[in-house]
């Protein structure tokens, strides 16, 4: 596993050479291809299995900052359903909590959490993916992979984020309990990652996602965004960064029992 370093603008341009082009044409941008420009993007940010190290840093709108750190292991879309275990590494007082995400054959998730001084697992209900992760602006909902054919998509226009050209596209849920009643997001039409989104609640947003271009690292035949910044509309502050990232070709799914959840730790979760 490496430690990453700051990537360079230079990689985006070796990335947008290198790579097949996505490109969306404003003048014939329908919903099919809005929706074929969403698949792209979703298959490259979930498709993938890692082990990552990921710090959390939190500023709320009192000014009062926290960190949070994780294990997280992922085994993606591409060798079957999505699965997330997620363990606390830091601070002291939340060490070894952890957090299992199964994706169900409908594309649905099962959400459980083992809680060390309680020595038990319980299971995250429906309601509670909408709750932040930890105090963060990352709701548990943020953590579970997304696929295309669960939103349907709309292009609203083109333009410039991030000194990159972007699809703007409205994003809603198909017949599943999201928390969010639409999602609108900013997808790069060079390279397969979204550079913005802005999170809806019925009419009011709840909070922006922003990717910095220049901490996107290529990885296994992969572009993985290595910042995220969450800024919610309360002025709170969410700053994610994955330190370490190990992209591996398959994880084994016992890793993923709900037995590992409880008796494992983030040495035992990485193997």
């Amino acid at each position: 596993m490496r430690r990453l370093c700051r990537a360079s603008r230079v990689l985006l341009v070796v990335l947008a050479i290198s790579l097949p082009a996505v490109g969306f044409a404003a003048d014939s941008a329908n919903g099919a291809t809005a929706q074929e420009l969403v698949s792209r993007t979703f298959e490259n940010l979930y498709g993938f299995s890692s082990v990552q190290l990921v710090e959390i840093r939190s500023r709320m709108s009192d000014g009062k900052e926290f960190l949070r750190s994780a294990r997280v292991i992922r085994s993606g879309a591409a060798g079957g359903l999505n699965r997330l275990l997620a363990r606390l590494v830091g601070p002291p007082d939340l060490r070894g909590i952890g957090v299992l995400l199964l994706e169900r054959d409908d594309f649905s998730y099962d959400a459980f959490m083992y809680q060390p001084m309680l020595q038990r697992v319980r299971r995250i209900s429906v309601a509670q993916r909408n709750d932040p992760f930890f105090g963060t602006d990352v709701y548990f909902e943020d953590l579970e992979a997304k696929r295309a054919a669960q939103w349907s998509a709309t292009l609203l226009r083109t333009e410039k984020v991030a000194d990159r050209s972007a699809a703007v596209i409205e994003l809603r849920p198909r017949d599943f309990p999201s928390g969010y009643q639409r999602i609108v997001a900013w997808f790069d039409q060079e390279i397969p990652v979204m550079l913005r989104a802005d999170f809806y609640r019925g009419d009011a947003r709840l909070k922006t996602l922003e990717i910095d271009p220049e901490r996107i690292v290529q990885s296994g035949g992969y572009l993985v965004p290595t910042r995220l910044v969450f800024r919610s509309v309360r002025g709170s502050v969410t700053t994610v960064d994955v330190a370490e990232l190990e992209i591996r070709e398959a994880i084994s799914e016992e890793r993923f029992r709900i037995t590992a959840l409880e008796f494992g730790d983030e040495r035992k979760d990485a193997r």
